[in-house]
């Protein structure tokens, strides 16, 4: 048998833990705060744009959330027609979605 040598050397944990590129460059992570309303760099108290911002993505994320909750209520009674008699139940929450929405006329 012929031995070979290698010139591959084995590489330090150190190196192995830190060394990867991949590792290298990835960014931290930033808050949902920093990405909606930008970096808070010298900002102590929220300014009146800001906080007017925020009230519209709130509004926006709730009437994101109402349409798609009365999306699946209405998908839901949909399916339920499709039951025998026996096995359909009486959903009265799903005639609560008028109280829903008056939540997001409220909100206006």
């Amino acid at each position: 048998m012929i031995k070979r040598e290698s010139n591959l050397q084995k590489p330090s944990k150190q190196s192995f833990l830190t060394g990867s590129p991949r590792l290298s460059n990835k960014k931290s992570h930033s808050s949902m705060e920093t990405v909606l309303f930008g970096p808070q760099v010298g900002r102590s108290v929220p300014s009146t744009a800001r906080l007017y911002r925020a009230h519209l993505i709130h509004w926006e994320l709730c009437y994101i959330l109402l349409s798609a909750h009365n999306c699946l209520c209405r998908k839901l009674l949909e399916y339920m027609t499709l039951l025998p008699p026996w096995q359909q139940s009486k959903l009265d929450s799903v005639e609560n979605s008028s109280s829903l929405e008056n939540l997001s006329d409220f909100a206006k």
